[in-house]
């Protein structure tokens, strides 16, 4: 099982699924989940920061690293505009594919994979009319000014950080966000999210922030065959909850025993 956060794209994050998905799959299963480039909070890495495309480019490279060692079916389950991001790796690895003059054979390695899970899929930046992306795209816009908070944050005790944070997430998120917010992973989070509104764009709904129910119907009209279920009960970060984290491992569980055929 390969995970792809959402943004922030820190792995650590989904830590407690991961941990309730290895449980409920047996215990068999290998479970691996990458940062996002200059998510990970241990490198200032020189200042850079990683558009949409340049991640896509960092997840084709991952898909090419796993298929070298795993052996078994591959299970990607891609978080926000982390699906995005594999949707269009998964396509850029088909063109390769394509090519008929290849010299590293390893670019054209067929990967088996059993299913994208696309969890609470960012598929969209809407204009004015939902006021919570229009707040998070006008801040995300200063992403080159607003560094220096990550530099005056990082200088707090890390146990007083994780105490306020633990006020609105659970104890694990916000001891992985204590560890590891710093200039560029606050930078590389509104460079993301910038770019996110520029490049991705279906249409507008004042129901939710990121996928509405209208969207969801609509997808299921657009494209015969998806495969897609509404969990209204859900909130679309869940990783920083576990209860929430644990609901979100159980349906893929169930969804992963039903292709697989086990129990």
């Amino acid at each position: 099982v390969l995970v792809i956060p959402g943004n922030p794209g820190s792995a650590a994050l989904y830590v407690p699924f991961m941990v309730s998905l290895h449980g409920q799959l047996g215990g068999h299963a290998h479970i691996l989940a990458a940062s996002h480039a200059g998510h990970d909070g241990f490198s200032q890495h020189g200042g850079q920061v990683w558009d949409l495309a340049e991640q896509v480019a960092h997840k084709v490279a991952l898909l090419r690293y796993v298929v070298e060692w795993r052996s078994q079916p591959l299970l990607v389950v891609a978080h926000s505009i982390g699906a995005t991001m594999m949707l269009k790796a998964f396509a850029e690895l088909d063109k390769v594919r394509d090519v008929r003059d290849v010299r590293d054979v390893r670019d054209v390695r067929e990967i088996d994979t059993l299913k994208l899970v696309a969890v609470f899929p960012f598929l969209e930046a809407v204009p004015e009319s939902n006021t919570r992306q229009a707040s998070i795209r006008k801040v995300a816009s200063w992403h080159g000014r607003l560094g220096w908070l990550g530099d005056v944050i990082a200088v707090l005790p890390r146990a007083l950080l994780a105490r306020c944070l633990r006020a609105t997430l659970s104890a694990g998120a916000a001891e992985a966000i204590a560890a590891r917010l710093n200039r560029s992973t606050l930078r590389n989070a509104m460079y993301l999210a910038t770019d996110e509104f520029k490049v991705i764009y279906f249409k507008s709904s004042h129901n939710d922030t990121w996928l509405s129910r209208a969207q969801y119907e609509e997808l299921r009209q657009r494209v015969p065959g998806l495969q897609a279920t509404w969990h209204g009960e859900l909130r679309h970060d869940f990783c920083v909850s576990e209860a929430q984290s644990r609901a979100v491992a159980e349906h893929v569980c169930n969804l992963t025993s039903t292709w697989t055929g086990s129990k």
